[in-house]
C-alpha cells in the first residue's frame, strides 16, 4: 500500500495545534494558530483557527494526498469546523473526537487508563477495564477547572495580595506577578483586572511564574500548586468512584498519566499530583506520557485508516517530532 498523510488539529483554550503525519510514522509538518475554543472567541474565529494550523502544517503538500483529517475539540466545544476544513481537504475525510480521547490515546498508546489534563484548564478522564469511559471537571474558568493554569494565576495572585494584609508571609510571588501582569501596585492591578479586563490567558500565563517561584521554594507558591495538586487528585478520584458506582472500574493495576502544557512544564506539580493519586487509588501506576494529545489524535486518524500501530512506527514517529510536539 503506497504512503498517505494524515492531518491532526487539536484546538485548545490557549491555541491551536495541528501535525501532519505519513502511514509510516514520519513527521512531516506542524502548524500552529491561535485558540479554538468558540465560546470564547466565536465560532468563525474558531474554525479560522483550525484551518490556519492545518495549512501551517501542510504548506507545500498537495490537499488531495491528505487522507483523513482528525479534530480534537474540547467537550463544552460549540460548532464545527468541519465544513471549512473539508474546503481545504477536498478529498478527506474529516474525524471530530473529543478533547480527552486523543489526550489518553497520546498518553498510554491504548484505551484504557487514568489521566488529569492541565493546561488553561483542567479534567480527569479514564478508561476502565470495560470500555466504560468517565470524565470528570472542565466548565471553564467560572465553573471548574480547579488545579488548571488559570486556577494556578488565579490563586497566585489571590494569595500574593493576601500577604499585603498578613493573611499570608511575605513572598517573592507579590511583586514577580505585578510585574507579569505590568503593573506596579496591588491598586494597579485592582483596576486593570475589573476596569481593564485581565483575561483567561492572561491570568493562566501567571502560572508559569508561580510554578517558577514554587520549584525555587516560595512557601506561598508551593501551598498554590499543593492546593492545585489536591484538587487534580479529587478528580481522578472522583472519575475511579463515578465507575466503580456503575459497576466498572479496574480489577488490576492500570496506568496513570499526567498530560497538559502545565503539566508538561512542571516537574513539581507532576510529581505531587502522582504522589496523591498513587495513595488513593492504590491500583494506579504512574508512567510519563509519550505524546501530546495533537499526536494522539494522529495515532488515531492511522488507525481509522486501518494503520497497524506498532512501536516501529511508534519510535519512528517519537524520533521524527520536534520538542515543542514531545
Amino acid at each position: 500500500m503506497s504512503s498517505f498523510l494524515v492531518a491532526a488539529i487539536e484546538g485548545g483554550g490557549t491555541r491551536t495545534d495541528a501535525v501532519l503525519v505519513d502511514s509510516e510514522g514520519q513527521f512531516r509538518g506542524w502548524g500552529r494558530s491561535g485558540p479554538a475554543m468558540a465560546l470564547y472567541v466565536g465560532p468563525s474565529a474558531s474554525a479560522a483557527h483550525f484551518v490556519e494550523a492545518a495549512e501551517r502544517a501542510c504548506d507545500g503538500v498537495e490537499p488531495a494526498d491528505v487522507r483523513a483529517v482528525v479534530v480534537s475539540t474540547p467537550r463544552h466545544w460549540a460548532g464545527s469546523p468541519r465544513d471549512a476544513l473539508l474546503k481545504c481537504f477536498p478529498s478527506a475525510r474529516v474525524l471530530r473526537e473529543h478533547e480527552e480521547t486523543v489526550a489518553l490515546f497520546g498518553a498510554l498508546g491504548e484505551k484504557r487508563g487514568l489521566m488529569v489534563s492541565v493546561g488553561t484548564g483542567s479534567f480527569a478522564y479514564g478508561i476502565d477495564d470495560g470500555g466504560e469511559a468517565e470524565y470528570v471537571g472542565g466548565r471553564g474558568p467560572l465553573l471548574g477547572d480547579e488545579g488548571s493554569g488559570y486556577y494556578i494565576g488565579l490563586q497566585g495572585l489571590r494569595l500574593a495580595l493576601h500577604s499585603l494584609d498578613g493573611r499570608q508571609p511575605e513572598t517573592d510571588l507579590l511583586p514577580a506577578l505585578l510585574a507579569s501582569a505590568g503593573v506596579k501596585s496591588d491598586e494597579e492591578l485592582v483596576r486593570k483586572v475589573y476596569a481593564q479586563g485581565l483575561g483567561r490567558h492572561d491570568i493562566a500565563a501567571l502560572s508559569a511564574k508561580v510554578l517558577e517561584l514554587a520549584e525555587a521554594g516560595d512557601a506561598v507558591a508551593v501551598l498554590v500548586i499543593e492546593r492545585a495538586a489536591d484538587e487534580l487528585a479529587a478528580m481522578a478520584l472522583q472519575v475511579a468512584r463515578n465507575l466503580e458506582q456503575r459497576g466498572g472500574g479496574w480489577e488490576r493495576s492500570f496506568p496513570f498519566v499526567c498530560t497538559g502544557g502545565v503539566m508538561r512544564r512542571s516537574a513539581m506539580l507532576r510529581r505531587l499530583v502522582r504522589d496523591r493519586v498513587s495513595s488513593l487509588i492504590r491500583q494506579a501506576v504512574p508512567q510519563p506520557a509519550r505524546f501530546s494529545p495533537v499526536v494522539g489524535a494522529a495515532l488515531l486518524g492511522l488507525q481509522s485508516e486501518n494503520v497497524p500501530l506498532q512501536e516501529r512506527l511508534c519510535a519512528r514517529l517519537e524520533r521524527t517530532l520536534p520538542a515543542e510536539l514531545r
